[in-house]
């Protein structure tokens, strides 16, 4: 067995392991077996020998079982539902919703109950939106304290629980008794991009401010419901979403627009790297985009290197080192989940549906448009239908039309929030543009709507299962032409 293919294998052991143990509780005993068999093929066998390397993968997978356990944490909380007095400091950015400001507070100490809190503890407090309150911000809050509870079929308590919030803060009264509580980088990160936030809400008017908020930083939550609603349903929520999806799409694009330019394949790597580092700095750094931005920069190496197929150590590593981090991930994370999927998706499903999909004229670069699209899309179909329940049948459709421009669009209002901070005129004349340009993904999006069966409420079952390993086999039987 190569060292490449062991270095492989020994990386999936460990996320197998943390695999089983985040759907089936392993005991101490079963743990320990593990490990002890583990050892024992190690000792017993040959090094560099097919049973030495399986005793490896065998202590690793145990090694990923004990790493969920050591993180899982399970307070015993002596209340529920009734009136705490607690002291705690912002540790992320205050989400701002239509109805309420949603407000994640760590470091908590209780007041009137004797309740050892884990280091880790949070809480969610849930706050009116004035006065306002920011990241580092030390509060004392009287809230009604509640656990989570499941809302149908989402299980919103372990969602919580993989950030280690455990507790739901209502009706709080809040008094801020400090500030400056937390990472100063982080406060100054934040900063950047309130201002920019409110620099892009000063150029345009809603709802394309609101919608610009979302392409840049992620920030869905004053966007129009009837826009993400359209979004939803033509399958073209993901250009709004913080997560690898979103980069993986869109680095893919600036790619392939790039070279289409006539930029060399190098350096449209390390313009569209830098894009990927500002975009990082300007969104606050915070986990979920580092995480994101791993998988976009992991798509642009095996873009530079010329084989868009051939990183699946380099995929396994990302997948481990996030996994070592917060084991809870990948169960209870959507966007870990379909980070991980499209850029699967690109990699080795793409050059095979581009052999497919070779009797398409490729002016403008329209079969690689295509190609991006359906295979990300193909890849991540299983989770969504599993998640989300929805499936559309115009997506291919809506994502060939927007995604070509969203470059575009994002580059145009990147330079408008900047033009605005440093002269407001400079502000109203890029904003004119950005309105036209945001102007065309929603235009799309309510005119693909009205289109019968645009979008359909399935589930993820065992026949779709079956049809989609058999298309998945079929497809892999392609052989890129790289090959």
């Amino acid at each position: 067995m190569t060292k490449s293919k062991v270095f492989f294998w020994a990386l999936i052991s460990f996320i197998l392991g943390v695999a089983l143990i985040s759907f089936i509780p392993v005991s101490a005993p079963f743990l320990f077996a593990f490990f002890v068999a583990g050892i024992f093929t190690l000792v017993a066998f040959r090094q560099g020998t097919k049973l030495f390397w399986f005793g490896l993968f065998i202590i690793l997978f145990a090694i990923g079982i004990f790493r969920y356990q050591i993180t899982d944490l399970k307070p015993f909380i002596p209340f529920d539902k009734q009136k705490a007095q607690f002291e705690g400091v912002i540790i992320e950015r205050p989400s701002v919703r239509a109805s309420n400001t949603q407000l994640v507070v760590g470091d908590i100490k209780f007041i009137d109950f004797k309740f050892e809190v884990p280091e880790d503890f949070k809480v969610l407090v849930f706050s009116s939106h004035y006065p306002e309150y920011k990241y580092g911000d030390k509060l004392k809050i009287e809230s009604t304290i509640a656990r989570p509870e499941k809302i149908e079929r989402f299980d919103y308590p372990a969602f919580l629980a993989k950030d280690n919030i455990f507790l739901l803060g209502f009706n709080s009264k809040i008094e801020k008794i400090g500030f400056g509580q937390a990472s100063k980088i982080k406060s100054w990160l934040f900063d950047i991009r309130n201002y920019f936030e409110g620099a892009v809400g000063q150029a345009l008017k809603e709802p394309q401010a609101s919608f610009l908020s979302g392409l840049l930083l992620g920030s869905q939550e004053n966007m129009s419901r009837d826009v993400l609603d359209n979004f939803r349903k033509v399958g073209l929520t993901h250009i709004v979403a913080l997560s690898g999806y979103n980069i993986t799409i869109i680095a893919s694009f600036l790619i392939v627009l790039f070279i289409t330019l006539g930029v060399r394949r190098t350096k449209s790597f390390w313009l569209v790297l830098l894009a990927i580092i500002a975009f990082v700095i300007l969104t606050g750094a915070e986990a979920s985009v580092v995480r994101a931005a791993v998988m976009g920069v992991l798509l642009l190496l095996a873009q530079k290197e010329g084989r868009l197929y051939d990183i699946r150590n380099a995929i396994a590593l990302a997948a481990a080192l996030m996994l070592w981090v917060n084991p809870k991930l990948l169960v209870f994370d959507a966007g870990f989940e379909l980070s991980f999927l499209a850029t699967l998706g690109l990699v080795y499903l793409a050059p095979r549906l581009d052999v497919l999909l070779k009797s398409i004229p490729n002016s403008f670069n329209l079969r690689g448009y295509l190609t991006t699209t359906l295979s990300a899309q193909f890849a991540v179909l299983p989770l969504v239908l599993y998640r989300f329940e929805t499936f559309s049948l115009i997506a291919p459709l809506a994502n060939i039309l927007v995604l070509p421009l969203i470059p575009l669009i994002m580059l145009v209002g990147f330079i408008t929030g900047i033009a605005q901070l440093i002269f407001a005129q400079f502000g109203t004349l890029f904003g004119w543009l950005a309105h036209l340009l945001l102007n065309w993904p929603i235009f799309i999006a309510e005119k693909l709507v009205t289109i019968p069966f645009a979008s359909l409420s399935l589930t993820f079952n065992f026949i779709f299962a079956i049809v989609y390993i058999i298309a998945l086999v079929l497809l892999f039987k392609v052989r890129p032409e790289s090959d």
